[in-house]
Protein backbone atom coordinates (compact mmCIF):
# COMPACT_ATOMS: atom_id res chain seq x y z
CA UNK A 1 0.00 0.00 0.00
CA UNK A 2 1.45 3.31 -0.98
CA UNK A 3 0.73 6.43 0.97
CA UNK A 4 2.01 9.98 0.89
CA UNK A 5 4.67 10.43 3.53
CA UNK A 6 5.11 13.84 5.16
CA UNK A 7 8.45 15.17 6.31
CA UNK A 8 8.14 17.44 9.32
CA UNK A 9 10.13 20.62 9.74
CA UNK A 10 9.37 22.41 12.98
CA UNK A 11 5.60 22.60 13.16
CA UNK A 12 5.03 22.49 9.39
CA UNK A 13 4.54 19.37 7.30
CA UNK A 14 6.14 19.32 3.87
CA UNK A 15 4.41 16.88 1.50
CA UNK A 16 6.68 14.39 -0.24
CA UNK A 17 4.43 14.15 -3.31
CA UNK A 18 4.84 16.63 -6.19
CA UNK A 19 3.62 20.11 -5.33
CA UNK A 20 0.80 21.52 -7.42
CA UNK A 21 1.21 25.26 -7.44
CA UNK A 22 -1.90 27.37 -6.96
CA UNK A 23 -2.50 31.01 -7.94
CA UNK A 24 0.76 32.93 -8.00
CA UNK A 25 2.83 29.93 -9.07
CA UNK A 26 6.01 28.69 -7.37
CA UNK A 27 7.00 32.14 -6.11
CA UNK A 28 3.81 32.48 -4.07
CA UNK A 29 4.29 28.92 -2.74
CA UNK A 30 7.87 29.67 -1.73
CA UNK A 31 6.80 32.78 0.14
CA UNK A 32 4.08 30.85 1.95
CA UNK A 33 6.86 28.63 3.38
CA UNK A 34 9.07 31.59 4.25
CA UNK A 35 11.35 30.99 1.27
CA UNK A 36 13.16 33.64 -0.78
CA UNK A 37 12.17 34.03 -4.42
CA UNK A 38 14.52 35.25 -7.17
CA UNK A 39 12.76 38.63 -7.42
CA UNK A 40 12.94 39.40 -3.68
CA UNK A 41 16.20 41.28 -4.21
CA UNK A 42 14.51 43.37 -6.89
CA UNK A 43 11.64 44.08 -4.50
CA UNK A 44 14.14 45.29 -1.92
CA UNK A 45 15.39 47.88 -4.40
CA UNK A 46 11.90 49.37 -4.20
CA UNK A 47 12.06 49.66 -0.42
CA UNK A 48 13.99 52.95 -0.54
CA UNK A 49 11.58 54.27 -3.13
CA UNK A 50 8.61 53.35 -0.96
CA UNK A 51 10.17 54.78 2.20
CA UNK A 52 9.97 58.34 0.87
CA UNK A 53 6.40 58.37 -0.42
CA UNK A 54 5.27 59.51 3.04
CA UNK A 55 7.54 62.58 2.74
CA UNK A 56 5.80 63.58 -0.48
CA UNK A 57 2.37 63.01 1.08
CA UNK A 58 3.38 65.23 4.02
CA UNK A 59 4.36 68.01 1.62
CA UNK A 60 1.01 67.58 -0.13
CA UNK A 61 -0.74 68.12 3.23
CA UNK A 62 1.48 71.11 4.05
CA UNK A 63 0.58 72.83 0.81
CA UNK A 64 -3.11 72.65 1.77
CA UNK A 65 -2.42 74.68 4.90
CA UNK A 66 -2.03 78.43 5.19
CA UNK A 67 0.97 80.09 6.76
CA UNK A 68 4.18 78.45 8.05
CA UNK A 69 6.14 79.37 4.94
CA UNK A 70 9.41 78.14 6.48
CA UNK A 71 7.86 74.77 7.31
CA UNK A 72 6.75 74.38 3.70
CA UNK A 73 10.25 75.19 2.44
CA UNK A 74 11.77 72.60 4.77
CA UNK A 75 9.24 70.01 3.57
CA UNK A 76 10.11 70.88 -0.04
CA UNK A 77 13.80 70.44 0.75
CA UNK A 78 13.22 66.94 2.16
CA UNK A 79 11.19 65.97 -0.89
CA UNK A 80 13.77 67.48 -3.25
CA UNK A 81 16.55 65.42 -1.66
CA UNK A 82 14.44 62.25 -1.91
CA UNK A 83 13.50 62.86 -5.55
CA UNK A 84 17.01 63.85 -6.61
CA UNK A 85 18.98 61.22 -4.69
CA UNK A 86 16.58 58.25 -4.69
CA UNK A 87 13.72 58.44 -7.18
CA UNK A 88 15.46 59.93 -10.22
CA UNK A 89 18.45 57.53 -10.11
CA UNK A 90 16.14 54.58 -9.53
CA UNK A 91 14.00 55.42 -12.56
CA UNK A 92 17.03 55.91 -14.78
CA UNK A 93 18.43 52.56 -13.64
CA UNK A 94 15.15 50.79 -14.45
CA UNK A 95 14.99 52.39 -17.88
CA UNK A 96 18.60 51.45 -18.57
CA UNK A 97 18.63 47.89 -17.17
CA UNK A 98 15.25 46.42 -16.19
CA UNK A 99 12.99 47.11 -19.16
CA UNK A 100 15.52 46.36 -21.93
CA UNK A 101 16.09 42.95 -20.30
CA UNK A 102 12.36 42.37 -19.84
CA UNK A 103 11.76 42.97 -23.55
CA UNK A 104 14.04 40.05 -24.40
CA UNK A 105 12.23 37.44 -22.29
CA UNK A 106 10.49 34.91 -24.50
CA UNK A 107 6.71 35.08 -24.28
CA UNK A 108 6.51 38.31 -22.32
CA UNK A 109 3.60 40.63 -23.11
CA UNK A 110 5.46 43.45 -24.84
CA UNK A 111 2.45 45.71 -24.26
CA UNK A 112 3.02 45.37 -20.52
CA UNK A 113 6.67 46.36 -20.86
CA UNK A 114 5.81 49.34 -23.04
CA UNK A 115 3.16 50.49 -20.58
CA UNK A 116 5.62 50.24 -17.69
CA UNK A 117 8.20 52.22 -19.67
CA UNK A 118 5.61 54.91 -20.44
CA UNK A 119 4.60 55.00 -16.76
CA UNK A 120 8.23 55.32 -15.74
CA UNK A 121 8.83 58.22 -18.12
CA UNK A 122 5.63 59.93 -17.00
CA UNK A 123 6.81 59.68 -13.39
CA UNK A 124 10.22 61.01 -14.46
CA UNK A 125 8.61 64.08 -16.01
CA UNK A 126 6.61 64.67 -12.83
CA UNK A 127 9.77 64.37 -10.73
CA UNK A 128 11.38 67.11 -12.85
CA UNK A 129 8.26 69.25 -12.44
CA UNK A 130 8.33 68.87 -8.65
CA UNK A 131 12.06 69.72 -8.52
CA UNK A 132 11.39 72.94 -10.43
CA UNK A 133 8.55 73.73 -8.02
CA UNK A 134 10.99 73.38 -5.14
CA UNK A 135 13.25 75.99 -6.73
CA UNK A 136 10.30 78.32 -7.29
CA UNK A 137 9.19 77.88 -3.69
CA UNK A 138 12.56 79.14 -2.46
CA UNK A 139 12.41 82.02 -4.93
CA UNK A 140 8.91 82.93 -3.78
CA UNK A 141 7.45 82.43 -7.27
CA UNK A 142 5.68 79.09 -6.80
CA UNK A 143 1.90 79.11 -7.19
CA UNK A 144 0.61 77.11 -4.23
CA UNK A 145 -2.37 75.58 -6.05
CA UNK A 146 -0.18 74.52 -8.99
CA UNK A 147 2.49 73.06 -6.69
CA UNK A 148 -0.10 71.14 -4.71
CA UNK A 149 -1.58 69.72 -7.91
CA UNK A 150 1.87 68.62 -9.09
CA UNK A 151 2.66 66.95 -5.75
CA UNK A 152 -0.73 65.19 -5.66
CA UNK A 153 -0.03 63.78 -9.12
CA UNK A 154 3.49 62.78 -8.05
CA UNK A 155 2.14 60.75 -5.11
CA UNK A 156 -0.30 58.97 -7.41
CA UNK A 157 2.38 58.15 -9.99
CA UNK A 158 4.83 56.93 -7.36
CA UNK A 159 2.24 54.53 -5.96
CA UNK A 160 1.25 53.37 -9.43
CA UNK A 161 4.89 52.66 -10.28
CA UNK A 162 5.46 50.60 -7.14
CA UNK A 163 2.26 48.63 -7.63
CA UNK A 164 2.61 47.94 -11.35
CA UNK A 165 6.23 46.76 -11.20
CA UNK A 166 5.76 44.63 -8.08
CA UNK A 167 2.34 43.17 -8.92
CA UNK A 168 2.61 42.80 -12.70
CA UNK A 169 6.21 42.52 -13.89
CA UNK A 170 8.04 40.84 -11.01
CA UNK A 171 5.61 37.90 -10.65
CA UNK A 172 6.11 37.22 -14.35
CA UNK A 173 9.89 37.30 -13.95
CA UNK A 174 9.60 34.93 -10.99
CA UNK A 175 8.08 32.32 -13.25
CA UNK A 176 10.28 32.86 -16.31
CA UNK A 177 13.87 33.60 -15.25
CA UNK A 178 16.34 31.27 -13.60
CA UNK A 179 17.68 32.42 -10.25
CA UNK A 180 21.12 33.14 -11.74
CA UNK A 181 19.60 35.31 -14.47
CA UNK A 182 17.47 37.14 -11.91
CA UNK A 183 20.49 37.83 -9.71
CA UNK A 184 22.43 39.13 -12.72
CA UNK A 185 19.53 41.47 -13.54
CA UNK A 186 19.35 42.61 -9.91
CA UNK A 187 23.08 43.42 -9.87
CA UNK A 188 22.80 45.36 -13.14
CA UNK A 189 19.98 47.50 -11.75
CA UNK A 190 21.74 47.96 -8.40
CA UNK A 191 25.00 49.04 -10.06
CA UNK A 192 23.21 51.35 -12.50
CA UNK A 193 21.25 52.90 -9.62
CA UNK A 194 24.40 53.45 -7.56
CA UNK A 195 26.14 55.14 -10.49
CA UNK A 196 23.10 57.36 -11.07
CA UNK A 197 22.95 58.31 -7.38
CA UNK A 198 26.61 59.37 -7.43
CA UNK A 199 26.01 61.43 -10.57
CA UNK A 200 22.94 63.09 -9.03
CA UNK A 201 24.79 64.03 -5.85
CA UNK A 202 27.74 65.36 -7.83
CA UNK A 203 25.35 67.46 -9.90
CA UNK A 204 23.66 68.78 -6.77
CA UNK A 205 27.04 69.73 -5.34
CA UNK A 206 27.76 71.72 -8.47
CA UNK A 207 24.51 73.61 -8.15
CA UNK A 208 22.68 71.58 -10.78
CA UNK A 209 20.37 69.53 -8.56
CA UNK A 210 17.15 70.71 -10.19
CA UNK A 211 18.29 69.44 -13.57
CA UNK A 212 18.86 65.87 -12.48
CA UNK A 213 15.33 64.56 -12.97
CA UNK A 214 14.92 60.97 -14.10
CA UNK A 215 14.17 61.86 -17.69
CA UNK A 216 17.61 63.42 -18.18
CA UNK A 217 19.51 60.29 -19.05
CA UNK A 218 16.82 58.10 -20.60
CA UNK A 219 14.40 59.73 -22.95
CA UNK A 220 13.65 63.01 -21.23
CA UNK A 221 11.84 64.32 -24.27
CA UNK A 222 9.63 61.28 -24.44
CA UNK A 223 9.07 61.44 -20.69
CA UNK A 224 7.99 65.07 -20.87
CA UNK A 225 5.56 64.26 -23.62
CA UNK A 226 4.09 61.35 -21.71
CA UNK A 227 3.73 63.41 -18.53
CA UNK A 228 2.44 66.62 -20.07
CA UNK A 229 -1.09 65.99 -18.91
CA UNK A 230 -0.12 64.61 -15.52
CA UNK A 231 -0.18 67.93 -13.70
Amino acid sequence: MSAAVAVTSGTAEIPSEPVRFGPGGPAAWLRSWGGVTPTDNLRRLHDRLRSGVALVSQLEDRLRERGDHQGKLEAFDRVTEYLRDVVAPHLRAELAALYPEAKLIAGIDIRLVRRLIDNCKELAAQVDRALRDGERAHAGTCDRASCRRHITTLVRLLRRHLLSVEEELLPYLDGQLAETDMYRLYKRIEEAGFAEELAARAGAGAGAGAGTGAGAGAGAGAGAGAGAGAG
